[in-house]
């Protein structure tokens, strides 16, 4: 029985680190994707993003901008004694505006005032006024002449797509760069472990000759020749440690991860769901257009500042009621008795007032015209890049197909050539076993051999490399 609980317990252990291993990364490849959003061009694109979710949350505040302002005027004369120190007038006023995204504005003001006043002789009170207004501006070049949709919506909305696609076009970027530098690294590590071979053979080589050399077997130069090329294959080893270590620096800035000893791992398919995660609401047909996409958002969002800019930039034509009651002079103790039905109601100084006004201002201001040739030259601009962007695409999809053609062209060749190499191995290692060919000779074949397969690995990884950049670039 306890041997069946200790059996069980070893069983779950082992599923339940399986399916914790199921989800981290198999190879470094995908490690280094899981960690392209170290980069600091990620990183301010990010921020940008979230920063346009805000600003789309509030993107009422790119129209309402209310203003509410409290006055209150009090006046006092220079000579007290005579007006018994009481003021001359206090005034207060509220003015309330508030702007709508159709190009209106509505106006609401409600003043207070208090003007001294003699009721009989050398006895003083106060007149009160009470003032109300309401009015109402409209631009008479509104948006919603041309268009039903809301540029401020839909502006907020497009400057989240720009900003998405701009993060997606900065990961696109961080990730072509990976996905070079990961195939370089790869290539670089096969050469550099081939002339490590290379060189352990010439150094067997070296002892091996310099026997034959004091036994007269061989003469002096044949010797020197030897050295010659271990030491140009040194040269080139050294060169590749270098070339090795930029290659991990390049990816380290990108990921912050040091990867090591690739060459043998196994490349990410195609069709894996990977690359879509790494970008943001983003489908993998869309990827290969997204600065296309940008280009088009950026031209919409001239379109709706266009509009927002010539309705803010227009006449406008107000229209305001108002209306005033003026109440009789109280003295200063009694001012409630002046708030009957009747002053309000039948009183010859009260008034009401009807004002329309117009304001032409911006038709002597050449603003709006100087914003018609900026926006037309900003237009021609964006179809130029546009333009540009096409041609530049179609041209580089005519050089990466006639690549990919030549690559698999290349693969088929140099498959049967090693087909027919591997035949000759195993003659090589027949004659070997029966003593026709030294150590040395057999190795030198064998290198020879093996260069060939890593060759194949270098085309193969080219060849992945490019059928990436036609599936996500071009």
């Amino acid at each position: 029985m306890r041997v069946n609980r200790s059996l069980i317990l070893i069983l779950f252990f082992a599923l339940s680190m399986l399916f914790l291993s199921a989800d981290e990364p198999s190879n470094t490849l995908e490690i280094l994707l899981d960690s392209l959003g170290v980069d600091s061009g990620i990183i301010n694109a990010r921020k940008n993003y979230k920063t346009a979710l805000v600003e789309q949350q509030y993107r009422y505040l790119q129209w309402w901008k209310p203003s509410l302002i409290l006055n209150n005027d009090l006046t006092y004369p220079y000579e007290h004694d005579t007006f018994d120190d009481l003021a001359a007038s206090n005034t207060t006023s509220l003015v309330f505006s508030s702007p709508l995204p159709t190009g209106t504005i509505l106006d609401m003001t409600v003043g207070y005032g208090l003007n001294r006043d003699m009721i009989v002789p050398e006895t003083w009170g106060f007149a009160q006024d009470l003032q109300g207004k309401i009015g109402i501006g409209q631009s008479l070049n509104p948006w919603w002449i041309h268009t039903r949709k809301n540029p401020y919506t839909t502006g907020a909305a497009l400057q989240t797509g720009i900003a998405q696609n701009d993060y997606n076009s900065s990961v696109k970027a961080a990730l072509l760069s990976c996905i070079r530098n990961y195939i370089a690294l790869r290539k670089v590590e096969r050469n550099r472990n081939m002339l490590n071979e290379r060189i352990a053979l010439y150094d067997d080589m070296m002892i091996a000759y310099r026997h034959m050399q004091v036994n007269g077997g061989i003469s002096w130069r044949e010797l020197q020749n030897v050295r010659k090329d271990k030491w140009e294959d040194e040269q080139t080893f050294f060169s590749l440690e270098q070339d090795i270590n930029t290659l991990k620096g390049e990816l380290y800035q990108l990921t912050g991860i040091q990867a090591d000893n690739i060459s043998d791992e196994h490349l990410i398919a195609l069709d894996s769901p990977i690359w879509t995660t790494i970008f943001l609401n983003t489908r993998k047909e869309d990827i290969h257009r997204l600065e296309e996409t940008t280009i088009q958002f950026q031209k919409e969002r001239l379109r709706i500042d266009r509009l927002i800019s010539r309705q803010s930039n227009a006449p406008l034509i107000k229209f305001e009621f108002g209306t005033s009651f003026k109440l009789p002079v109280q003295e200063t103790d009694s001012l409630r008795d002046a708030w009957k039905k009747e002053n309000f109601d039948d009183n010859i100084l009260n008034n009401w007032s009807f004002t329309v006004s117009v304001d032409v201002s911006s038709l002597f201001s050449p603003l709006n015209k100087k914003n018609n040739l900026t926006y037309q030259l900003s237009q021609n601009a964006l179809d130029e890049l546009l333009q540009s962007i096409y041609t530049g695409k179609k041209k580089e999809i005519i050089q990466n197909t006639a690549i990919i053609q030549q690559l698999e062209d290349h693969l088929a060749r140099l498959r049967v050539i090693i087909q027919d190499e591997e035949k000759n191995m195993q003659d090589d290692k027949l004659m070997f076993d029966r003593g026709a060919l030294t150590e040395l000779e057999y190795r030198q074949s064998l290198l020879e051999y093996q260069s060939k397969g890593m060759l194949l690995e270098d085309f193969s990884d080219d060849l992945w490399l490019y059928r990436f950049l036609a599936s996500f670039y071009l």
